[in-house]
């Protein structure tokens, strides 16, 4: 598990505070398996899930992802959506180029 970790200090009146945010990844899940053309790893799903709360043994799914969850709404923790970001704007793209080939195919037959 990858925590990423950004301090901040503020000066106030020579008194210092100490804030830190902890982000983690989430882990990410990968199901189904589309006929993608040219995936190593063909899957036509990607779900999340809380790292520390799976750790836990709680379960905390993350289903709608990072347009609804900016932390885990059972342990609280920060989640870092970059990498899941990504993957998921591929995956889509995968998807419909997919589904465009199989149109063709239906309507050339």
């Amino acid at each position: 598990m990858k925590i990423k970790a950004d301090l901040m200090i503020i000066d106030n009146n020579a008194k210092y505070i100490c804030e830190r945010k902890l982000k983690v990844k989430p882990i990410l899940n990968y199901y189904g398996c589309g006929e993608i053309p040219n995936d190593e790893r063909q899957y036509t799903e990607i779900k999340a899930s809380c790292p520390v709360c799976r750790a836990a043994g709680v379960r905390a799914d993350l289903a709608s992802g990072a347009r609804e969850f900016k932390c885990c709404p059972i342990c609280g923790i920060n989640l870092d959506w970059r990498v899941y970001l990504k993957k998921e704007k591929k995956l889509r793209r995968k998807i419909e180029l997919w589904r465009t080939q199989f149109k063709k195919q239906k309507v050339s037959k």
